[in-house]
């Protein structure tokens, strides 16, 4: 199965469309919540649910060439692989870069991979598209970022050209490094409040749980 090709305006005024892009999604659900506490924050409830599955959730309904995490929790990781997941496990003390380096040199057949924490509840549908739609190597544009308010965050989409650089990082140095080295192939994406927000302590969690019951609070399509 492929997704919808995602068309620049430009192409679709000459009758054109970019290929569709076959996208990996990579789900890094293996943080070490050391600002948490002692708790594991992605089974931490959010809304009555496991926060890593809130966020997850925001992810159903769209076609990925793979999906793969990188999880620890045999609770998360039961429920990932109920919704089609590969499940990798991290080695013990793996950083954020040694969580990217098992996934992507896990991806088997895609143009692009999109990475997303677990940790990030709010991010949606939209967003994720808009990730997708961006990325045109023939105009050099490789990686597509989200952004608020000028900070630059995941979710992030790289294409195939990164894969090896990506595949490549150990220790707790995530993609940040391989972004600022390409940053002419970079393109942002803006995502409104709270799309960006995660979770990283109690405090936060209380906010989100604010948050994900308010009604004008928009779902995740």
């Amino acid at each position: 199965m492929q997704a919808t090709p995602a068309c620049d305006p430009s192409d679709a005024a000459k009758g054109k469309a970019r290929p569709a892009l076959r996208c990996a999604l990579i789900f890094l659900a293996a943080g070490r919540s050391q600002r948490f506490g002692d708790d594991d924050k992605l089974e931490a409830l959010l809304g009555g649910k496991p926060l890593a599955l809130v966020t997850a959730d925001r992810l159903e309904g769209m076609v990925w060439a793979q999906k793969i995490a990188v999880v620890q929790s045999p609770l998360i990781a039961s429920a990932l692989s109920q919704k089609g997941f590969t499940l990798l496990t991290p080695s013990p003390n793996a950083g954020m870069g040694d969580n990217l380096s098992l996934a992507v040199a896990a991806v088997k057949d895609a143009d692009a991979v999109l990475i997303v924490l677990a940790d990030m509840p709010f991010i949606n549908r939209a967003l994720i598209e808009r990730l997708k739609a961006a990325i045109d190597t023939d105009r050099e544009i490789t990686i597509a970022v989200s952004e608020t308010d000028g900070i630059v965050s995941p979710p992030a989409l790289f294409s195939r050209k990164h894969f090896n650089t990506l595949s490549a990082l150990s220790g707790d140095r995530g993609a940040f490094g391989l972004i600022s080295r390409h940053s002419t192939e970079v393109t942002r994406i803006a995502a409104p409040p709270p799309g960006l927000f995660d979770i990283d302590t109690r405090d936060a969690l209380k906010i989100a749980n604010t948050l994900i019951t308010a009604p004008d609070q928009p779902a995740g399509a």
